[in-house]
């Protein structure tokens, strides 16, 4: 949950005008706890992650995604939040939104 959370804190920054949009929700503990359920049903098979572009027509340039990890002590020693934070700011530098 404290990783969703950070994904839609940095995300509401970045794309403001999405967030006023209501494409982006407030971090709020609901929210982050279905987010953090959605991933571990996708995660698990449970589920399939699915992806509606439709309302960020015109509002991007296009989409990227990320993969932020720690796997091991061997793995990048950047924080996943770090890593996303690097990843979305590039992003949106770009004008890719990472859903």
């Amino acid at each position: 949950m404290r990783f969703a959370g950070a994904y839609l804190q940095m995300q509401r920054e970045h794309w403001p005008d999405l967030a006023d949009r209501g494409l982006l929700p407030e971090p709020k503990a609901a929210v982050t706890k279905a987010m953090a359920e959605s991933y571990r049903r996708i995660h698990m098979g449970e589920q399939s992650a699915t992806f509606d572009p439709a309302p960020f027509h015109g509002l991007v340039a296009g989409f990227g995604m990320m993969y932020p990890r720690y796997s091991a002590e061997t793995s990048q020693t950047t924080s996943i939040i770090d890593q996303a934070r690097n990843i979305l700011r590039k992003a949106k530098a770009d004008g890719r939104f990472v859903p």
